[in-house]
């Protein structure tokens, strides 16, 4: 049992899961994943420089800085799509099977609440509730940085539309532009949406689940404790 309340990214660990029998996917994900950042950064930095070249200095854009941003579109998706592809397998077994596939993870996720419960069994429900609510806040954060990315996704497409009746595209007339906008901001935010809906506000969720669970029967426990 803890003497005290550990840090939240203590807390966070305890309640993840183990990858035992799938470490080369999980190797694989990371990798594909950080192949995805390092072409999406320099990708957005592409799309500024052209913007700000074209719209602001209004000058025609060189044809390899074209290229270039092509090329790194090519490898965010590359990468995108092969972080999927190495989903196949266990979404194969998911919707083989849904409710077993349901259920089984529901049991693990208990399992790993209900150890780390026990494991704050001394913790006081006062500091068990702050924690909860600095929880709270952050995951209120979170989501609605989600609810943003989903915003912006159903609002860019008619934003596009409206910037191109009123002015000229930065590349040049026709549907490219608009297919090279749309894919960017498609690939962009469904991988942020996915990033931040994964990592970091589900396990928060958990976490705030936990704390509320553990002050109550702390509270419970000790209210019904003998007397020193």
């Amino acid at each position: 049992m803890y003497a005290q309340l550990p840090p939240t990214y203590e807390l966070i660990e305890a309640l993840a899961l183990l990858r035992t029998a799938d470490t080369r996917q999980h190797r694989a994900e990371r990798l594909l994943w950080r192949a995805f950042v390092a072409a999406a950064v320099p990708m957005l930095a592409a799309a500024a420089a052209m913007a700000t070249w074209r719209l602001y200095l209004g000058r025609s854009l060189p044809g390899w800085s074209l290229t270039v941003f092509l090329v790194l579109l090519g490898l965010c998706a590359l990468s995108y799509a092969g972080w999927f592809a190495v989903q196949a397998v266990p979404l194969a077994r998911a919707l083989r099977n849904p409710m077993r596939w349901l259920l089984d993870t529901m049991d693990r996720d208990t399992m790993r609440e209900g150890a780390l419960v026990r494991r704050l069994g001394r913790i006081p429900p006062p500091q068990l509730r702050a924690r909860q609510r600095r929880v709270e806040v952050e995951l209120a954060i979170w989501e609605g940085m989600a609810r943003l990315i989903t915003l912006l996704l159903a609002l860019g497409p008619p934003a596009l539309v409206v910037a191109g009746a009123l002015g000229k595209l930065p590349t040049g007339a026709g549907w490219w532009p608009v297919a090279s906008v749309y894919a960017t901001a498609f690939a962009l935010g469904g991988a942020l949406a996915v990033l931040v809906q994964q990592y970091c506000a589900r396990p928060l969720r958990r976490l705030s689940h936990v704390l509320a669970e553990a002050a109550e029967i702390n509270e419970k426990v000790g209210r019904h404790a003998p007397p020193a």
